[in-house]
């Protein structure tokens, strides 16, 4: 009679061999035999060298932004204090003069106005500055970024690397992509702000101001009775309105401000008065200090029809101290 381990070991029947739980593991010669756990032992590896792979590069890419001289990385990395911070689009980065208000006022600035940039972004910029330095002297907002889509992250995404305000933001605005990110962190370097900030690794930012006239093609549109009607995104409006209850909470000394238009842009500007009244009404008691007309006699102070252009920030600046708005 055979022994009993004989008998748990190797069963024969119609089927031929069968193994059993207390016999050998399989061999490698046995594995090419079922391709499904070739093919699964292939998955696993695959896998393991993208997930590998994913937080290499993101790491790589997070540690060559974080040597960025940019402004927002520099804010973000605890290196730029500063007494006044200005928030907006393209026309907060355009037409202030920066280093002229620091001269006059003897107060440091920081630009944190990019093309693009909303007032849902404007509200996380603000609150990761005053996370990280505590409150400012003074905010300046530029409104015209209310009329900007806030259903993007623009070039503001990257930053999701260090801001879990920008990290929620991205999940409100596109929680698809935003999964996908929380996954492949590689992804929130895929864009052109990373290359623009790599680039100022090894050189200052160059200068924001412009130095050039309105192009003829743009006269000429817009002096023969060109319009525009700009859009009014209820989702700006809430946030402006948490951005003035932000600041009062916190004794924020806050500037609400329409910068200068050139004359013929604005006058074709179809809602402007609703536009403004819709801001005021979000704004609650901070007044709206409107600027967009101071110079409809000064073309030669644009550099085309929203922006001013270097001797137009310096004129502006100029008006915003002798008013005492700075």
């Amino acid at each position: 009679m055979k022994g009993a381990l004989e008998e748990t070991t190797v069963l024969r029947g119609a089927f031929g061999t069968v193994r059993t739980a207390f016999d050998e593991p399989m061999t490698a010669a046995e594995m090419t035999k079922r391709p499904w756990v070739r093919r699964a032992s292939y998955l696993v590896l695959f896998v393991a060298v993208v997930f590998i792979g994913d937080r290499l590069i993101s790491f790589g890419a997070m540690k060559l932004v974080q040597q960025s001289k940019n402004q927002f990385v520099r804010m973000y990395e605890g290196k730029y204090p500063a007494n006044f911070l200005f928030l907006g689009n393209s026309r907060v980065d355009r037409n202030f003069n920066f280093e002229k208000i620091r001269e006059v006022t003897g107060k440091s600035c920081l630009n944190l106005g990019l093309g693009g940039n909303h007032t849902l972004i404007a509200e996380v910029l603000l609150k990761d500055f005053v996370e990280r330095y505590g409150n400012p002297e003074l905010v300046v907002v530029e409104l015209s970024h209310s009329t900007a889509n806030p259903y993007t992250m623009g070039e503001m995404g990257i930053f999701s690397y260090c801001s879990t305000n920008m990290q929620a933001l991205g999940k409100i605005i596109d929680p698809t992509y935003a999964g996908f990110e929380s996954i492949f962190h590689s992804l929130r370097f895929n864009n052109q702000a990373f290359w623009r900030l790599s680039s100022e690794v090894f050189s200052e930012p160059p200068t924001r101001l412009l130095n050039n006239t309105i192009p003829a093609e743009i006269i000429n549109q817009w002096q023969h009775g060109e319009h525009v009607e700009m859009p009014i995104y209820q989702k700006n409006l809430e946030a402006l309105t948490r951005i003035c209850q932000y600041a009062d909470a916190r004794q924020i000394r806050l500037r609400l401000v329409i910068g200068p238009y050139w004359k013929e842009f604005r006058k074709g500007w179809s809602n402007y008065d609703a536009w403004k009244a819709a801001l005021q009404k979000a704004a609650g008691k901070h007044e709206i200090l409107d600027y967009s007309e101071v110079f409809f006699d000064h073309a030669e102070y644009f550099n085309d029809e929203m922006h001013l252009n270097a001797t137009g920030a310096a004129c502006f600046t100029r008006k915003l101290v002798e008013e005492k708005v700075l």
